[in-house]
Formats: structure tokens, C-alpha cells, sequence
């Protein structure tokens, strides 16, 4: 089962100029109206082409206010900070689109007169974090690129003229182009008021749009829905005098990490033993490298326990070290599995750049105590 968050999404960033390496954030639907709740996630990977080396940000094309509120008790179950193995993370794609909601799509089918579910580009961004599988499946939505430059022909861009469009580079599906919706084509709302039902017809001449805005029967993709029932929500529990007195949880998590700290811990090794022994990475070619460093790195995630690669490694590089370095010697806490806490593993360690640049950054900060040159200093 996957989270799915696309219906709830409002609006999102994301970065991936620094090599293996994505971030970004998730403003949600959440109960205190549209913005007001927010994820943030820090992956191991890279994102798909379109995306990759690129810093982006979208919304989605209908009005806020139509989104779906997130259910209260995913707050409960979901974390905040998500780590992990980046997924299919692209906006270059093309999908249906319901014209209006799912309720009215079925009444329309069932009299015979189906509305046209038109090809809109797709945003779908996939990763696996602490929960599992997370997927937000967007349709339409407006998205931006940032430029490598904030200066185009010696002239500063101000803030409106830094983000263009990023513009969708997939082929349309065949079926869209031999399929295209006919001229003339009228569009038919159907309601129920008290008992009552009220059909409205809205024609659509050429060269003229229709008398009401596309928004206000512009419903996401069908196949956000499919997985809604599956979701294994658990309901709010009724206000009682017991709960007065539970145990704030932030004190109950700062006791976990303490109770860890003064353990040993588990070895990787012994967490992953579902997954068997990895592969020798020698006998894995680069895309099945990569495959199983993903892999690894989600299975990781489910114990809070992220693996973080710096840019100046490749997957084999990377996963040579996770697997003969990491996994065999170090440990990890599976009491802190949906906690805040997460535990940190990382290449820099093993890189010689990545030393060389914290050695440069130590002899900056002994000249400028000594009052060496400071020719950086802003002041």
C-alpha cells in the first residue's frame, strides 16, 4: 500500500542541483485550511531528466479550496521529515483528467453520457521514506524551473522573472491524438438538490470557451482514487479524562533516545536480514547497482536510519561502501522506527574531497581568528 498525497498537495518545491541528492517540500490541504500543513523531504538519488540538476516548483491548476483536507489521522501515522530512496520523480508525462468529480463522472456514465476525460500533463513524484511507498500524483498542475543564472544579457531578472515554465517534452499518447475531443462539444452537469435533480448544460462553440470556468468542474486523475479505500486510516479516539493524563509524546520519544544511547544497538546487517545478503557489486552492472542501493536505502528508512551520498560518488562507488563498509560494522536502533529521530550514515566519510574541503574550511576560519585575509567577510 502507498500514501498517496496527490488530492491533498497544494503547492511543492524541489531541488536536485546537487548531485544524489533531492530535496524539497510539500504544502498540504491539513485541516486548518490550504498551506497549513507541510512535509519535508531529504532524499538519497537523483530525480528523473527533466528534473535533474534543476531546482522546481508547481501548484496545482485547480482552486486550492478544491483539494482534499488530509485525514487527520494520517498526521498521526506520517512523518514530517521524510528520508529515503528517491522513486520516479518527473513532470513529463501525460494522463486523463476528470472534468468534474468522481460521484458525477459515475451518474453521467450510467445515463449513457460519459464526459470527455481530456490528456492534461502529469506530475508524479515517488519515494521510499519511513512510511513506505510515497506517491504524489498531480494533474495539470503549473510548473516552473529556476535558472543556473539570475542575469540574463548583463541585466539583474527581479523575483516574478527568475522562474519560467518548465515546459512538458513527452510525445502526446497516440490515443490523444487520434482521439481529440470533436467541435462543438458541450459539457453537462448533473446534481441533486433535497431529492431533486438538476441537469445544466454548458455548449462550447469554436473559438469560445464555455460559460463557466474549466475550474469549476476540474477534478485530479482518476487513479488518485484507487488506492482511497485501501487506506487503513485509524479513527480519532473520543476525548476522555484518560487523556488528560497520558504522556506528552515528545517527553516519551526523548526517553526512547536516551534508553538508545546507552545501548549498543542492532547491526545493520541484522535489520536487513529479510532482504538476504546484497550482491557483490561486482557482478551487478550499473543500473542493477543502483537498483539495489535504492533498495537498501528504503529498507534503511523504515528504521529512521538514512544514508547519505555527497556528489563526488557514483552508485557503484556508494554502494560498495554501504555494503562492505557500513552494513558489516555499524549499528542502528529499531526502537526509533516512527520517531523524529534519525540516525545519519554517510560517504563523506570515506571521500578525500569531501575532507580536503572541510580542511580548507578550517584554515579559512584560523585566519580569519588570527586576522589573517578576509576578503570574504561581508562587513
Amino acid at each position: 500500500m502507498a500514501y498517496r498525497l496527490g488530492n491533498c498537495v497544494v503547492s511543492g518545491s524541489l531541488d536536485n542541483r546537487r548531485r544524489n541528492r533531492t530535496v524539497g517540500t510539500l504544502s498540504l490541504w491539513a485541516p486548518d485550511g490550504p498551506g497549513s500543513g507541510a512535509v519535508r523531504f531529504e532524499l538519497t538519488g537523483d530525480c528523473n531528466p527533466d528534473f535533474r540538476g534543476k531546482k522546481i516548483r508547481f501548484w496545482c491548476g485547480q482552486d486550492p479550496w478544491k483539494c482534499t483536507p488530509v485525514d487527520p489521522a494520517l498526521f498521526s501515522k506520517f512523518q514530517w521529515l521524510q528520508i529515503g530512496a528517491t522513486g520516479t520523480m518527473t513532470a513529463s508525462g501525460w494522463v486523463r483528467s476528470l472534468p468534474c468529480d468522481l460521484e458525477e463522472y459515475l451518474r453521467r456514465k450510467e445515463l449513457g453520457e460519459p464526459p470527455p476525460t481530456p490528456w492534461v500533463r502529469r506530475l508524479y513524484l515517488e519515494w521510499y521514506g519511513q512510511n513506505g511507498r510515497v506517491v504524489v500524483e498531480m494533474a495539470d498542475p503549473l510548473v516552473e524551473q529556476r535558472p543556473d543564472t539570475d542575469e540574463i544579457d548583463g541585466r539583474h531578472l527581479s523575483p516574478d522573472e527568475i522562474w519560467v515554465p518548465l515546459p512538458n517534452l513527452a510525445v502526446m499518447p497516440d490515443a490523444a491524438l487520434r482521439n481529440g475531443p470533436p467541435a462543438g462539444l458541450g459539457i453537462t452537469r448533473i446534481s441533486r438538490d433535497e431529492g431533486a435533480t438538476h441537469i445544466e448544460h454548458w455548449s462550447k462553440v469554436a473559438g469560445k470557451s464555455p460559460e463557466r470556468d474549466e475550474e469549476d468542474c476540474y477534478e485530479t486523475m482518476e487513479n488518485d482514487f484507487e488506492d482511497n479505500d485501501a487506506m487503513n486510516w485509524r479513527e480519532e479516539s473520543e476525548t476522555g479524562w484518560e487523556e488528560e493524563y497520558e504522556e506528552d509524546p515528545c517527553v516519551e520519544e526523548m526517553e526512547r533516545m536516551d534508553a538508545c544511547l546507552e545501548e549498543t544497538g542492532t547491526p545493520l546487517c541484522e535489520l536487513l536480514k529479510d532482504m538476504g545478503k546484497p550482491p557483490a557489486v561486482d557482478t551487478l552492472d550499473d543500473k542493477a547497482v543502483e537498483a539495489q542501493l535504492k533498495s537498501i536505502i528504503g529498507q534503511l528508512a523504515l528504521f529512521n536510519i538514512a544514508f547519505d551520498i555527497c556528489e563526488h560518488f557514483t552508485p557503484r562507488e556508494a554502494y560498495r561502501i554501504l555494503t562492505e563498509k557500513i552494513l558489516p560494522n555499524e549499528c542502528g536502533h529499531p526502537t526509533l522506527a516512527g520517531t523524529g529521530w534519525i540516525t545519519h550514515f554517510a560517504t563523506h566519510e570515506f571521500c578525500r574531497e569531501c575532507d580536503a574541503g572541510l580542511e580548507d574550511d578550517d584554515f579559512d576560519e584560523q585566519d580569519t581568528a588570527a586576522g589573517g585575509p578576509q576578503e570574504d567577510v561581508p562587513f
